[in-house]
Formats: C-alpha cells, structure tokens, sequence
C-alpha cells in the first residue's frame, strides 16, 4: 500500500476517473482498489477496498 500511496503522489492525473470527482489505481500484488481525489494540491484517499470480495 505504501508503494501504491507514493506512486499517486508523484503522478496523480495519471490515473482514470471513475466520475468527475474520483480516481482510482489497483494494487500490484494484492486485489484492492484505491481511490482517491485531488483538491487543490492535495491528494485525498477516499476508500481502499478488496476487489475480489462479494459485496453482501
């Protein structure tokens, strides 16, 4: 996660949006999603979640 945390930090427009507001990366090794938004010079993670998992 700390690789991934420093990989938005250093190029965080290089990742697809999900809408207007929210972006997002996929870990290398395991199966989680981060996303994230940036506001002003900010870069905020919003929720990482485990993308293999059922969600009920």
């Amino acid at each position: 996660m700390e690789a991934c945390y420093q990989i938005i930090g250093d190029h965080p427009e290089r990742y697809s949006y999900i809408n207007r507001q929210y972006r997002r990366i996929r870990t290398r090794r395991f199966p989680y999603l981060v996303v994230f938004e940036i506001e002003d010079n900010n870069i905020i993670v919003n929720s990482v979640r485990h993308i293999k998992r059922k969600p009920r």
